[in-house]
């Protein structure tokens, strides 16, 4: 019969003791759930019933209270629906982050992220193929030509001031 070995870490006994207590630490401070499912009954709507529409958010977590403020607006611009959201860091977050004031518009958002999915397999694809080096060689010859079509756009050049929304106006 063979004789059994204890299990030892690789680790130094003091850099195991620490990381326990650590995670018990972490675990004692976050008493809050980090995800809270809703016991609500979705209901389909149209998108119409948060036409003009504002939501106000105070944003906290771990042990920052008030880490940021943000605010969301549903307009409807012709046949477009546009979900706008604004958000500043407030008190410590606030001081580390300077007072950051960032706004994201939905269609913005999806107009960047529509390539993704088909740049990341042909990045892949190349990659794989060409090798890497080759493959961001191509990827950032592409984005200079990119930039370079978007400079010498005649559409881009007429333009004098960007569009505001509601929310940059109240």
């Amino acid at each position: 019969m063979k004789k059994s070995r204890p299990v030892t870490s690789k680790l130094p006994r003091g850099l195991t003791l620490l990381s326990g207590w650590l995670a018990i630490l972490a675990a004692i401070c976050c008493t809050q759930p980090l995800y809270a499912a809703s016991t609500e009954i979705t209901v389909p709507v149209s998108p119409d019933i948060l036409k003009g529409e504002e939501l106000t958010f105070d944003i906290s977590f771990w042990l920052f209270k008030n880490a940021a403020r943000s605010r969301m607006t549903f307009i409807k611009t012709g046949d477009t629906y546009v979900a706008t959201m604004e958000a500043q860091t407030s008190g410590f977050i606030g001081f580390v982050t300077r007072n950051m004031h960032e706004r994201m518009t939905s269609t913005m958002r999806w107009l960047i992220l529509l390539p993704a999915g088909p740049g990341a397999l042909l990045g892949g694809y190349l990659g794989e193929h060409l090798g890497l080096r080759y493959a961001m060689g191509l990827g950032g010859a592409g984005a200079l030509l990119m930039a370079t079509w978007a400079w010498r756009h005649p559409g881009i050049w007429r333009v004098r001031s960007l569009p505001t929304t509601a929310i940059a106006q109240a």
